[in-house]
């Protein structure tokens, strides 16, 4: 089995492939970070839109210490909230995958 990138982003990635059944545009996953100075340095706060699976959703992660980090942090929480979404596609995907195996 390849190698698998298994942080946030990726695992965003892949749920959205395969929700849409399609490669993800860069516009399928819009990514908006904003920055906050303080006494303790700068925060990072990331909010991912998914615009073609569902325009009114939004998912904001945690603060984080990076841009980046704040970018993960935001897609694990949309990769938890489409998990009952995804779970069962993935099964199928499983499963499909195992009957091209056999042929």
């Amino acid at each position: 089995d390849p190698v698998v990138n298994d942080d946030g982003k990726s695992k965003l990635m892949r749920s959205m492939q395969l929700i849409l059944g399609r490669p993800v545009l860069k516009t399928d996953v819009v990514y908006t970070t904003q920055s906050t100075e303080s006494a303790q340095g700068t925060k990072y706060t990331c909010t991912v839109t998914l615009p073609q699976y569902d325009a009114s959703a939004n998912y904001r992660g945690q603060a984080a210490e990076s841009a980046k980090l704040a970018e993960t942090k935001a897609a694990e929480v949309a990769v938890r909230a489409l998990a009952k979404i995804v779970a069962p596609l993935e099964e199928e995907r499983k499963a499909k995958k195992a009957k091209q195996n056999q042929e």
